[in-house]
């Protein structure tokens, strides 16, 4: 078949140089089967040392991570032991409220043995808060900080006042921070020797 247009000199042959490689130059290369890489055996140990350590760390930081989550699990209470003797008989004549002078600490030696329920829990029994004229149902009367029994039988101060001293200060507060709730000087401390 003729070829019917007229060749322009100005348009590319995109064809040609295939044909001149076709017509003596060399033949490409023929592409190689794959080979993977064969590590030394040293270079293996060390990678299954290091797989090996690295293992060892997130096991140890698991370990780590749940012992100080334990550690913040609140935990359970003990029952508080109250010391009360179950021999003695109880004046049943008593008032339901007794006047206390508030300015006043309350005697808090004596030894009120009762065989009674503790509705609020707070260590006290309800025969004890109707002698110490405390809410039986609330184990802070005061809101203070400090529970009724702590007040009583811990730190001498008076249950019905939130401020023993009359400092200023809650009884709670002064005991947090290590303050004598019965003293309102700020130099003395709860627990200070005599000197």
């Amino acid at each position: 078949m003729p070829n019917s247009l007229p060749i322009d000199p100005n348009v590319e042959d995109i064809f040609a140089e295939s044909v001149n490689a076709a017509a003596g130059a060399e033949p490409e290369p023929v592409a190689q089967p794959y080979e993977p890489v064969v590590y030394p055996r040293s270079h293996r140990k060390l990678w299954i040392i290091a797989i090996v350590l690295v293992g060892l760390l997130l096991l140890g930081g698991l370990v780590v991570g749940g012992y100080l989550y334990w550690q913040t699990l609140p935990k359970p209470q003990s029952p508080v032991p109250t010391n009360i003797n179950t021999n003695t008989n109880i004046n049943t004549n008593i008032p339901v409220t007794v006047p206390i002078n508030t300015n006043t600490n309350i005697n808090t030696n004596t030894n009120i043995n009762v065989t009674s329920v503790d509705t609020d829990h707070d260590g006290l029994s309800d025969e004890e808060e109707l002698v110490l004229n405390t809410n039986p149902k609330k184990k802070d009367t005061d809101e203070d900080g400090l529970s009724d029994r702590e007040e009583v039988r811990v730190y001498d101060t008076d249950p019905r006042n939130p401020d023993t001293d009359g400092d200023g200060y809650t009884d709670g507060d002064e005991v947090t921070h290590f303050y004598d709730p019965n003293n309102p000087d700020s130099t003395k401390r709860l627990f200070d020797l005599p000197k």
